[in-house]
């Protein structure tokens, strides 16, 4: 239950960091332009650095790696046929998720930009 709750955390953060960009993009972009926006995406890997090393294993978790086969996650995940084709269908999926995303938010602004005369911060809204 817990790391459903944990789990659901990080993709609320990932979407507010997302709604965070949308806002704070059109005011800083004028301002220190593409290079200065690259810099500052530094500091949330910092932070997650910096969370990640504060961070312990749970005692559960250290004891059941301690009890359990050492198998290849690589192995498990082509045990057998049917393990193998729904390996193989959940990489296609997720390729295909993310290539339309990052394509679709990469594409658009400059497509917008292209065909409506929209400048980029105008895009990015």
């Amino acid at each position: 239950m817990v790391f459903r709750r944990h789990t659901s955390y990080v993709a609320l953060g990932w979407q507010t960091g997302v709604l965070a960009a949308v806002v704070v993009t059109p005011m800083l972009l004028p301002e220190i332009g593409w290079r200065g926006m690259f810099a500052l995406g530094i500091f949330p890997a910092f932070v997650a650095c910096w969370i990640r090393h504060s961070l312990h294993e749970p005692e559960v978790f250290v004891a059941e790696t301690r009890q359990a086969p050492k198998e290849s996650a690589l192995k498990l995940l082509v045990k057998n046929k049917q393990t193998g084709k729904l390996s193989l269908g959940m990489v296609i999926l997720c390729l295909v998720q993310s290539f339309g995303y990052y394509g679709m938010m990469i594409w658009m602004p400059s497509y917008l930009a292209s065909q409506s005369g929209f400048e980029l911060t105008q895009s990015a809204v």
